[in-house]
């Protein structure tokens, strides 16, 4: 699995709701890759768009995408085309979940 600069307690702090959907602990980004594929089909994700972002941005990234997502789910009219618009921003190398998650936390935190 490809990483990320963020630390996993930053992911799962700023972006809560996720957790609200797990059976356990969160004890690794492979729990929190787990935790993102069970989520994303109620968020209307599907398997090839899930794929191609994880095929894309590695699924580290692409499960901090869907935490963050959910997080903002109400306001998303069409998460898999979001999704779909940040995997190709990813692939020509122009996004990252990072600032996604820290405006998330600046977010919270107002």
């Amino acid at each position: 699995m490809r990483g990320t600069n963020l630390p996993s307690n930053l992911v799962l702090s700023t972006c809560p709701e996720i957790l609200t959907y797990a059976q356990g602990d969160i004890r690794s980004w492979h729990d929190l890759a787990r935790l993102a594929d069970i989520v994303r089909p109620m968020m209307g994700i599907t398997t090839d768009v899930w794929e191609t972002a994880m095929d894309t941005m590695g699924a580290i990234e692409a499960s901090i995408v869907i935490a963050a997502v959910l997080e903002r789910f109400s306001e998303i009219k069409n998460p898999g085309a979001y999704l779909r618009t940040l995997t190709i921003r990813s692939k020509e190398r122009h996004f990252s979940s990072s600032p996604m998650v820290m405006a998330l936390g600046r977010r919270t935190a107002a």
